[in-house]
């Protein structure tokens, strides 16, 4: 028997809308709670949006040990493959790990009408100690104590929904779809929108800037000024809800001009 949902991390799903698809995914150890205002400016729009809760997450660690990388990809597939039956244009998101999961679908559907990214990285943070991890799995060792440190200024935001710990080995079945993605970014050709908390500690600007250099298609970033990694329940959400709608609704209309940064 799996574990309930914990309230406030259920997916969404919004079927009706006329302005294109929009999938949103949340990064690993958190839930939709990080995406879900995000989710809703986009159906308030009139877009049909999801935003899947990715395997493992959102319940309880144990469940967490059971997946990987895989599972979350192919639940990020299944959901844009629902969106394009009955959207011409589609839009995917990620925050964190999402962004990630973004770019890996949009290196295998290069019809993605846009890429959006919020303090998304291409390569493990540096909290990410993979040598460390292979210490502990050498010792029989399954979690480790997440990081707790400070992911949001704004002091009026929710609590963030996640464990306590982390289980170790999800972690390490992204080191190779990393290690594939890094070498073919260039790929990537379709807009990309991309913002950067100047306050983030998990995803550093220059990190960002580094992947970003190599993408192909046009890239529009963005620097939020007040918060922090999880930017879609800070201070600068707002600005994120409003400029992603409108890229979107650009892109579908063939009215998209980059703000070159």
């Amino acid at each position: 028997m799996s574990t309930p949902v914990i309230p406030g991390a259920e997916s969404v799903s919004v079927a009706e809308g006329s302005q294109g698809g929009v999938l949103l995914l949340h990064g690993y150890m958190g839930t939709v709670q990080t995406v879900r205002d995000w989710a809703m400016a986009f159906a308030q729009a009139d877009f049909a949006v999801e935003a899947p809760l990715l395997p493992g997450h959102g319940t309880s660690v144990e469940e967490q040990l059971k997946t990987s990388w895989s599972d979350y990809a192919r639940c990020a597939e299944d959901c844009y493959k629902k969106l394009a039956e009955r959207h011409k244009h589609v839009f995917v998101g990620g925050l964190c790990t999402g962004g990630m999961l973004a770019a890996w679908l949009g290196l295998h559907y290069p019809e993605i009408a846009g890429l959006i990214f919020v303090n998304g990285f291409m390569k493990p943070p540096k909290h990410w100690n993979f040598s460390f991890m292979d210490e502990l799995l050498a010792t029989n060792r399954r979690y480790f104590g997440w990081f707790r440190g400070k992911a949001v200024e704004d002091p009026d935001a929710p609590a963030l929904i996640t464990y306590e710990h982390a289980a170790i080995e999800p972690i390490m079945s992204m080191k190779p779809p990393q290690r594939e993605m890094w070498p073919r970014l260039h790929e990537i050709q379709s807009p990309v929108l991309i913002f950067s908390s100047l306050l983030d500690k998990v995803v550093p600007l220059t990190d960002t800037q580094e992947w970003a250099a190599r993408v192909s298609g046009p890239v529009e970033h963005v620097l939020l000024e007040r918060s922090n990694h999880v930017a879609t329940l800070d201070y600068d959400k707002n600005i994120i809800e409003t400029r992603s709608v409108e890229f979107a609704q650009a892109v579908a209309r063939s009215e998209y001009q980059p703000v070159m940064s």
